[in-house]
Order: C-alpha cells, then sequence, then structure tokens
C-alpha cells in the first residue's frame, strides 16, 4: 500500500482540482458551495432555536410571560428551518446534475487522451497501473470540491462556535475547542487504523472468501470439481478462508467498540466538565438556562463534525492517489497518428523492408526482438512461426505500429494495414455495425454489408434471421448468441471492410477453433486476400505449409526462412516442430 501523503500534498491536490472546477464549471461550483455551506446557518438557527425555546418556556412556566413570543418565535425559527430544508433538497438535486456533469467530461477527457496515447503505455506496467488507478477518477473527482467545502464550511463551524462560546470567556472556549478537537482526532486516528487494518487483512480474506464460494456457482468450475472429484478439498479451502474472515471482522468489530467506548468517554468528560461550569453560572444568575441548554446541544455538534473533519483529513491516500494518476496520465505524451500512419513509407517494391529490428519491454529483462532482418514482397503470403516467447507478436506489433521505441527499422509499403488478432473482440453490437468497425465505423451501403456476408459465408444465415444485418448479437438486449466460428468469420468481415489495407496481419486468429476449423479459416482468408501481402501466425503448422515462405522465429530472430519443402530439407527448427506435430495425427 502507498504511503500515506502529507498534508502539504493533499492541500495542494484538492487547490489544483478545485481550480480546475472552477475553470470548467464555475457556474455550478460556486452554487453548490454556496448551498453546501447553508448547512452552517442551519445549524446555528438550530442552536439559538433551542436556546430561544428554552428561555421562553422557563418564562412562561415562571409566568414571566403570556406565550405570545414563544409561539411567534417558534414558528419564525421553525420557518427558517423549512426554508433551509427546502435548500438542502434543492443542493441534493443539483448536487447530483453536477456530479454527472462533471464526470462525464471527466469520462470524455480521459478517454480522448488514452485514444491518443501509444499503444506502449498500456504495455509498460508502470504506466498501465495508472492508467487502471487513472479510471476511478471519474467517481472520486467531485470529492475535491466536497473536500474543499468541509473545509470551508469547518472553518465556518469553529467561528460560530467561538462565538456562541464567547460569553464563557476567551481562555475557556479555546480549552474547550482544543481539547474537543484533541478528543475527535485520536477517535478519527483510532478510526484510520481500522480502516488500515480492514485493508490489509480483513478485504484480502473476503476477496479470498468470495473467490472460493464463487467457484461453485460456475458451470464450467462444476464440470471440473466433479470430474475431478475435488468437492471435499474445495469446501475445506471455503470453510477455512470463511472462519479466517469470521475471525478478522470480529478483531475489526472489537476495534470499532473500543474506538466508540474510548470516544464517548473523552466526549462525556467534557460534556460533564462544561455542565458543571455551566450549571454552576445558571444557579449563580449569570447565564440564562437556555444558553446552558444550546452549549449541551451545540457540545455534540462540534464534536461530530470535528471527528468528521479530522477523518476526512487523516483517510486521503486512496483520493490522492486516483487523482494524481489522472494527471500524470493526462500529461502521457500523445500520438496523433494511427497505427496506420505510423507506417513509415518504403520506396522500394518490397511490401516490407525490416534492418536489424529490436525492441524490449520496459519490465522485460531480454530483448523481445533481437537483430530481426525480413524482405517481404507485395502480394506474399508469409507464415511466422516458433514457441512461445519467440518474439512472433512483438514483431507483429511493430509491423502494425503498435509499438514503436524500437531500434533499427521498418519500412512498411501500404498505406493501411488490416489484423485479426488471437483475442479478437465480439462486439455485443448489430451485425453490421461489427463490420462496419472494420472501417473505423464509416457507415456501408446494404449491397456492400451483403457482399462481405457472402464473401464469409455468413450470408443465408444472416438473413434468415428476424432482423437481419441489425440483429443484436450477444447478451445485452436480448442478442443472437453466435458460435466461436461464426465470430471468427465476422472478425474476417472487418478485414474485408477495410478495402484500402493491402497488408492484412493474422495473429493467432484461429487459436479457439479445432484444427479442422483453423484450416477453414485460413482457406478462406487466403481465398478472399487476392493480392494482398498477408503475414500470419499459428502454433499448428498444418496450413503454414500453403504459404509463400515460412519465417520461424526464436528467442527474437528468425533463424530459419523458406518454403515448407526447403524447410524440411533442412531438417532444423520448423523440421522438428512439424514432425512433432504429425504424429500427434498419425
Amino acid at each position: 500500500m502507498k504511503e500515506k501523503v502529507t498534508l502539504a500534498e493533499f492541500f495542494r491536490t484538492e487547490w489544483k482540482v478545485f481550480c480546475d472546477l472552477l475553470r470548467q464549471h464555475r457556474g455550478q461550483t460556486v452554487v453548490i458551495i454556496l448551498l453546501y455551506n447553508v448547512s452552517v446557518a442551519a445549524s446555528f438557527v438550530e442552536l439559538k432555536f433551542v436556546e430561544f425555546i428554552t428561555d421562553e418556556s422557563a418564562a412562561v412556566i415562571s409566568s414571566r410571560a403570556d406565550g405570545k413570543g414563544l409561539i411567534y418565535g417558534s414558528l419564525f425559527f421553525l420557518g427558517a428551518l423549512l426554508l433551509f430544508k427546502l435548500l438542502d433538497s434543492v443542493f441534493f438535486v443539483v448536487s447530483e446534475r453536477y456530479d454527472d456533469n462533471v464526470n462525464a467530461r471527466i469520462k470524455e477527457r480521459l478517454t480522448r487522451k488514452l485514444s491518443t496515447i501509444s499503444y506502449e503505455y498500456f504495455e509498460r506496467k508502470d504506466t498501465y497501473e495508472k492508467i487502471s488507478i487513472a479510471g476511478k477518477a471519474v467517481e472520486t473527482y467531485t470529492s475535491a470540491v466536497y473536500g474543499a467545502m468541509k473545509m470551508i464550511r469547518t472553518v465556518f463551524f469553529l467561528v460560530i462556535y467561538s462565538v456562541l462560546l464567547s460569553e464563557m470567556g476567551v481562555l475557556f472556549t479555546t480549552v474547550l475547542i482544543a481539547s474537543v478537537f484533541i478528543c475527535a482526532f485520536l477517535c478519527g486516528r483510532v478510526s484510520d487504523y481500522q480502516l488500515a487494518y480492514w485493508r490489509k487483512h480483513v478485504h484480502p480474506k473476503t476477496r479470498r472468501n468470495i473467490y472460493f464460494k464463487g467457484i461453485f456457482n460456475s458451470r464450467v468450475n462444476q464440470q471440473n470439481i466433479q470430474t475431478q472429484g475435488s468437492y471435499p478439498y474445495f469446501a475445506r479451502r471455503f470453510q477455512a478462508c470463511n472462519e479466517a474472515e469470521r475471525r478478522s471482522y470480529l478483531k475489526l468489530n472489537m476495534l470499532t467498540e473500543i474506538t466508540e467506548i474510548t470516544g464517548s468517554l473523552l466526549f462525556m468528560a467534557a460534556f460533564f466538565f462544561v455542565a458543571v461550569v455551566l450549571g454552576a453560572k445558571v444557579v449563580r444568575g449569570e447565564c440564562e438556562i437556555g444558553y446552558f441548554t444550546m452549549i449541551l446541544v451545540l457540545l455534540g455538534g462540534m464534536f461530530d463534525n470535528l471527528k468528521s473533519f479530522t477523518l476526512f483529513l487523516l483517510n486521503n491516500n486512496e483520493f490522492i492517489r486516483v487523482v494524481s494518476s489522472y494527471y500524470e496520465v493526462l500529461e502521457f505524451a500523445e500520438s496523433r497518428e494511427t497505427g496506420n500512419d505510423r507506417a513509415v513509407p518504403c520506396e522500394k517494391k518490397e511490401a516490407l523492408l525490416i534492418r536489424n529490428l529490436q525492441y524490449q519491454y520496459p519490465q522485460a529483462q531480454t530483448a523481445a526482438l533481437n537483430g530481426v532482418e525480413l524482405n517481404l514482397a507485395k502480394g506474399e503470403k508469409i507464415a511466422i512461426v516458433g514457441e512461445n516467447g519467440c518474439g512472433k507478436t512483438t514483431l507483429m506489433s511493430v509491423i502494425m505500429g503498435l509499438l514503436t521505441s524500437y531500434k533499427g527499422s521498418c519500412e512498411r509499403a501500404d498505406a493501411e494495414c488490416a489484423a485479426v488478432l488471437q483475442d479478437f473482440i465480439e462486439y455485443e453490437l448489430t451485425i453490421r455495425e461489427n463490420i462496419e468497425l472494420g472501417c473505423g465505423g464509416r457507415k456501408l451501403s446494404d449491397e456492400r454489408i451483403g457482399e462481405i456476408l457472402r464473401q464469409v459465408n455468413l450470408y443465408e444465415y444472416v438473413m434468415g434471421l428476424e432482423q437481419g444485418v441489425d440483429t443484436k448479437l450477444g447478451q445485452l438486449d436480448n442478442g443472437v448468441e453466435l458460435s466461436k466460428g461464426q465470430w471468427q468469420r465476422l472478425a474476417v468481415g472487418r478485414l474485408l471492410a477495410n478495402e484500402k489495407a493491402d497488408l492484412w496481419i493474422l495473429d493467432e486468429p484461429a487459436a479457439y477453433l479445432d484444427p479442422l476449423a483453423e484450416i477453414d479459416i485460413y482457406k478462406l482468408i487466403f481465398s478472399l486476400a487476392g493480392g494482398r501481402t498477408v503475414l500470419f501466425t499459428s502454433h499448428r503448422l498444418g496450413f503454414a505449409r500453403f504459404a509463400d515462405r515460412i519465417l520461424v522465429m526464436d528467442e527474437g530472430k528468425i533463424i530459419e526462412d523458406g518454403s515448407h519443402q526447403d524447410l524440411m530439407r533442412l531438417d532444423g527448427f520448423y523440421a522438428r516442430m512439424f514432425n512433432i506435430q504429425r504424429k500427434w495425427y498419425q
């Protein structure tokens, strides 16, 4: 867990966010501040109402007043309190709209920023963590203005408390406020310790308990549990986690009780002291009974407000972490080009020209690419094979323009490329929208959509659906669920939607299909590619032999290059892999 931030850091961040909100939402922010601090005036009126009604009631009982002042004064105070209640309702409505407006702006600003930064920020562990944390700013950003208002309100409260207590003398007032503040601060510290204990001990056990509990609710998990006969094991683990969570919560509850008892005892000491001193003044006729009652009520409110404020100051770590990450993400360097725009033009007839290409991920100890050399002619169909971690996907990412911090050169003749990746997205949109995303969401005619569906052998199926190409897919809005193979064909349809792309990149596009379905997909892609250049990777080598050339990678280098026949005659790395896989089917 991150170290606690200092109060100076906290106030600097609060001020930065507060100034930003004033710039972007000046009118609404000012109204929110004014309405929020209406509660200060309301508290003052409530205290004076207590003093008034006590004094007037005493006067009526002792026959020093006829009761009219009590009635009229009560109506006045009640009217004022009703007005404050209405303003409080207005604050609730306005704050809801204010939160929505600010959250929408933060979300839009963050989304726009993330769409312009380099993909490498998502690959780096430290920057990706900041991006993940910054996403929480959408929900927490307005906390800054409420935090600022809480501080302003606390100052106002202290002024009111000082004014109302002034009759008891400056020294007495100072000592009383200081003692209540110390009491509230100590309670806040204990509460902060409780929160730290919950984060460190209770929350991890709760998450683990939820994890083991959730194992029993999954259909896939039940298949494995019943097949393996592992129910007794998981039941024991769940029971142990449940018991550990229960013990942690018992200790946490004990801390809570200690906190409440300690706070109550400290407050009761201060309360008793004030009651004795003020009671003596009332007996001596130095102050009215109403003032005595008001001060006792004031003490309770002062303790609660100061305790809430100190806890707010102590528990600021997560807020600072989120907002700081948000501002850091906004400072990330922007890449105003898309992956296609980043391609360095190749003036020669090659589709791709790579020289001494090297790339190392920031958190990695070794290079993912280590001196790759490659010439690729236009229209060639190239298979890239190798073991896991050999650099295939990294090479594809550099060619697509996603990774740019490489050494060496990567020149691409084709202005645009299109890709189907291993973890392609199954967009829960309409079939039409799924295809149009291949050209950036640009609208395509019904004729063009139909042509693409025919090419990927989905036309008959789609036309048989009630809504046709406007059928929604997935679980949202009661959509239609496709098979994995149909989703795969739809992903190929997105390739075809981008007619400008002369380079197709297929990074394990059929990894989740059976071997026969994989061959069907590759045959389909090759038949549709025409004169386009195609680069594809696959762990299964059955279809690689139909490529014009096969590139074999190992430890970030291309170690073999040639046709299937050439590499089999070479009897090297590729031949060994192919022969091992061939035995699977014999």
